[in-house]
């Protein structure tokens, strides 16, 4: 790993380069100021770029000058949206590494993030520099989209990723003084500088660097159980992603990598991954919205899958007395008996050796179908009869027949503009929802946990016994609705609050 020099958090680059750490006044840690317990510090790397839509009659010919009928403009990238929805939630600080134009355009974007909740001093600015952008012209004739990009600004390099988390990293040999940019809790003894890492993994090889830097750093002190990694594998072409899956503990897949590869069926894409993921591992896929959509969660510790159908607003919530959805928002606690309309479904052992489901799980709703129309507006199951592949190739002929493209797919190699907010907020839900007593914890950790009674046993993080925990299946389904929710939205804001206002307990 780079070496982390001893410098400050506000000075600059001292290469020469124009570049230097983000630095902005009275930032907004967290949804609530009045929040007083644990704090979940989540950093994601990724970029962050300008999106504006201009919406034409019909795409214009060479040289022709036409009238727009509408232009809008929203912020992309998917850590930074994964940021700012979860910087909405009481007790998680969003942390954003991304390089930032040092423009006036750039200094507004960098304005409506730290208003907003997420922190942008470990970004990389340079000075004048741009913000990046996609233009979106779309067609009313025939709903084309035609998509032209521009990027002003270099990926982060190890050594910057490296230097700029230095203070979190090794504090020692930073000079840090409280104020605007130095919260209360950043005084708080952690067990290790922060809680969970995610990337984007769009640079296959600095992501490999900065993955292994931090895990040596981290095994080194001590505090690799105490964290988490993360990695979304979202795009189909990027060459080289699978060599980052072996160094993280929870992946997020996409419906149009797995039907890249010949999958039609998130079950055996996810089954076709475990040889690739580390045996302390969650795979996650989520299949996109509706009826014909839905995610999928495989524990590979616990051998545990779940599967959930697309989420349809029913009206009217759930009133499972032992979910985070309780009507009564007391926190969540053990089944006391009534169940919901919809059950989860547990597969043990047998599920990794022919398909069938063990003695001890629950109803099954809607095997083999979507079941749309329950009065919760989703459906969790598990599909019977789909064996282990016999090797780890993406490619197999178990895969269910030849995939294509979806709405997701690259649009000239960057996220889709229309589509990639569903799936971000996706990947928060399931953030937000996992930490909820689960991660950081065994028997998810790739380190040895440290031998205290309270903290061993499933689950069991840094911070169990302030946390109630939700269950696997419960982490899927609050990812699944609000995916939803948020399709129904053009930006993040109001999420946590429509959640909560149906009965889910945060």
């Amino acid at each position: 790993m780079s070496r982390l020099r001893g410098n400050t958090y506000e000075s600059t680059n001292s290469s020469g380069s124009g570049s230097s750490s983000a630095t902005a006044a009275n930032p907004t840690y967290s949804s609530s100021q009045n929040y007083t317990g644990p704090i979940t510090r989540v950093i994601a790397s990724g970029t962050l770029f300008l999106i504006h839509t201009i919406r034409v009659p019909s795409f214009p010919y060479e040289s022709a000058v036409v009238r727009a009928q509408s232009v809008t403009r929203r912020r992309g990238g998917s850590a930074p949206n994964i940021l700012s929805c979860l910087a909405q939630f009481d007790g998680l600080e969003s942390n954003l590494v991304a390089p930032l134009g040092g423009g006036d355009e750039g200094k507004t974007v960098v304005r409506e993030l730290e208003s907003g909740g997420v922190r942008t001093r470990f970004c990389q600015v340079w000075d004048g520099a741009g913000v990046p952008g996609a233009w979106v012209f779309q067609s009313k004739a025939n709903g084309s989209r035609t998509v032209v990009q521009h990027n002003p600004l270099p990926d982060l390099t190890h050594e910057e990723f490296v230097s700029n988390l230095g203070p979190l990293l090794v504090p020692e040999n930073y000079s840090v003084s409280p104020g605007p940019q130095n919260p209360p809790h950043l005084q708080t003894v952690y067990p290790a500088p922060f809680e969970w890492l995610h990337f984007e993994g769009r640079s296959v090889k600095t992501t490999l660097n900065n993955l292994q830097g931090i895990d040596g750093l981290a095994r080194d002190r001590g505090w690799r159980d105490k964290v988490v990694f993360s990695l979304e594998v979202g795009k189909k072409g990027r060459q080289g992603v699978e060599a980052l899956i072996p160094h993280v503990d929870v992946i997020f897949f996409s419906k149009a990598y797995a039907m890249s590869h010949g999958y039609t069926s998130p079950r055996p894409f996810l089954l076709s991954m475990t040889p690739l993921a580390p045996p302390h591992s969650i795979l996650i896929v989520n299949w996109g919205l509706g009826a014909q959509g839905g995610a999928a969660i495989l524990s590979i510790p616990t051998k545990e899958y779940f599967q959930s159908s697309g989420w349809i607003d029913p009206g009217i919530p759930s009133s499972d007395p032992g979910s985070p959805i309780e009507q009564n928002l007391a926190g969540v606690g053990t089944l006391v008996g009534r169940r919901s309309p919809v059950s989860s479904v547990h597969s043990g052992s047998n599920f990794w050796a022919d398909g069938h489901r063990s003695s001890s799980s629950a109803q099954t709703h809607g095997s083999g179908g979507m079941g749309a129309g329950y009065d919760s507006g989703w459906d969790m199951y598990t599909v019977d009869g789909v064996p282990p592949p016999a090797s780890g190739h993406l490619n197999g002929a178990g895969a269910g027949g030849a995939g294509g493209g979806d709405a997701e797919d690259d649009d000239g190699g960057e996220d889709d503009p229309m589509m990639s907010g569903t799936h971000d907020a996706f990947m928060a839900g399931m953030i937000y929802a996992l930490t909820r007593g689960l991660l950081p914890g065994s028997p998810w950790t790739s380190a040895q946990a440290s031998p205290n009674p309270n903290t061993t046993g499933r689950g069991k993080g840094v911070m169990e016994g302030e946390r109630s925990k939700w269950r696997l299946e419960e982490c899927l389904r609050f990812a699944t609705e609000l995916s939803g929710r948020k399709a129904r939205r053009k930006g993040f804001g109001g999420l946590k609050d429509e959640m909560k206002s149906v009965g889910w307990s945060i």
